[in-house]
C-alpha cells in the first residue's frame, strides 16, 4: 500500500497533468494552410484550370523531362471526361488506370466538373493544385439533370468562346467521354484519329464524328453515344455556335449533339463504333448491346467498355487491358 508522500506525489502529478492538457485545450490554434502535395505529376500551381487548358502543357501523367522530339509534338487531341466534383476517387482511378497506361504527348487529358459548393473548394483546389488536370465551369450547378443535358454542350462552348487561330486549331479532335467507361486510348488514336490526321486540311473532308450510333424512329437524326464521343474541331466550333443561337436544354446530352448537327444541316462522316468496340459490361465483364442484349465476351477488337458504376468493376476491367489494347485476364472469370 502507498505510503502518505507516495500518495500525495501521485495526486500533484495528477494535477500538473491536467492543468496542462487544459491549457492546451484552450490555446487558440491557428488556421492551417493547404498543403500541396509535392508530385511528379504536378503542373505549374499558379495558373487557373482555365489557363491550363489554354496553353495545353504535358499532361500530369508525363514523368521525367520530355525530350526535344516529344517537345516539338504539340497535342492534337483532347479527351475531356465529364466527371462530378466529388467523385474524387473515380478520378484518381482513371488517372491511374488508361490516362497512365496510355500517356502520350499528343494526348491532352481533363476533368470537367460543375461548380463546387463553398465546403469543397479546399480539396478541389488541392486536387487541381497536384495535377492540374480540372476544368470547373462555375456558371453551371452540380445535378444530375445539368450533367444529362447541358453539361457536355457547355464545355465544348467554354472551349470556342477561348478563342483560336483559324490557322492553328487548339486540336484535331476532341472528345467526351463519361467517367464509368474506360478507354484504350493508343488504339483508338491509331486505328481512328491517325488516318484521318492528314485529311483535315480541306474543309470538304474534315467534318468528322466518332461514337456508337444511336438512333430512333421519332427523330430524323442519328446521335452519338454519350459513353464516348469524338468531334472533329470544326465540328466542335459548329455545335458551339448552334446552341449559342437555340440553347436548348431539355434534351438528353447525346441526343443534343445529333440534334445540334441536324439543325446546323452539316454534312459530315460519322464513324460508327460497332459493339465489339464500344458497348456496356455486364457483371460478369462481358459485352451487353444498347438494347442489352447479352453480346459475349470482350475481344483484342474492344476499345470503349462502359457502364463500370462500382469501382471494384471498373479496375477488374481495365485490369483486362495492357498497353497494345485488349489481353483479358482472370478477373473475365470472377
Amino acid at each position: 500500500m502507498p505510503s502518505f508522500s507516495q500518495r500525495t506525489l501521485y495526486l500533484s502529478l495528477s494535477a500538473v497533468a491536467l492543468i496542462f492538457l487544459t491549457a492546451l485545450t484552450l490555446t487558440p490554434r491557428p488556421d492551417l494552410p493547404t498543403i500541396s502535395i509535392p508530385s511528379p505529376f504536378s503542373r505549374a500551381h499558379d495558373q487557373s484550370p482555365h489557363q491550363l487548358l489554354h496553353t495545353r502543357p504535358q499532361h500530369p501523367q508525363q514523368q521525367g523531362p520530355l525530350s526535344l522530339q516529344e517537345q516539338q509534338r504539340q497535342p492534337t487531341w483532347l479527351l475531356a471526361t465529364i466527371s462530378a466534383y466529388f467523385s474524387q476517387r473515380r478520378r484518381n482511378i482513371i488517372r491511374a488506370t488508361w490516362q497512365t497506361l496510355y500517356a502520350d504527348p499528343t494526348f491532352d487529358t481533363r476533368f470537367v466538373i460543375a461548380k463546387p459548393p463553398p465546403p469543397w473548394r479546399p480539396l478541389i483546389k488541392h486536387e487541381n493544385d497536384t495535377y492540374g488536370d480540372l476544368v470547373i465551369l462555375e456558371s453551371l450547378e452540380e445535378s444530375a439533370s445539368i450533367a444529362n443535358t447541358i453539361k457536355s454542350i457547355e464545355f465544348l462552348k467554354h472551349l470556342v468562346a477561348r478563342g483560336t487561330s483559324p490557322r492553328r486549331p487548339p486540336w484535331k479532335f476532341v472528345s467526351k467521354i463519361d467517367d464509368d467507361s474506360f478507354l484504350c486510348a493508343h488504339r483508338f488514336h491509331q486505328e481512328f484519329l491517325l488516318p484521318r490526321m492528314d485529311h483535315h486540311h480541306a474543309d470538304n473532308n474534315s467534318l468528322t464524328l466518332i461514337a456508337r450510333r444511336l438512333t430512333r424512329s421519332d427523330r430524323n437524326f442519328s446521335s452519338p453515344g454519350g459513353q464516348f464521343y469524338t468531334l472533329s474541331w470544326d465540328l466542335v466550333e459548329l455545335v458551339a455556335e448552334t446552341h449559342g443561337q437555340n440553347p436548348i436544354s431539355d434534351l438528353p446530352e447525346d441526343v443534343l449533339i445529333g440534334r445540334l448537327l441536324s439543325d446546323a444541316g452539316a454534312q459530315f462522316e460519322f464513324v460508327e463504333l460497332d459493339d465489339s468496340r464500344a458497348f456496356d459490361v455486364s457483371d460478369d465483364l462481358r459485352r451487353l448491346s444498347k438494347e442489352k442484349e447479352a453480346l459475349g465476351p470482350m475481344d483484342g477488337a474492344a476499345i470503349n467498355p462502359h457502364k463500370m458504376k462500382d469501382d471494384e468493376t471498373y479496375l477488374r476491367v481495365a485490369g483486362l487491358f495492357g498497353k497494345d489494347g485488349f489481353v483479358g485476364g482472370s478477373s473475365e472469370k470472377r
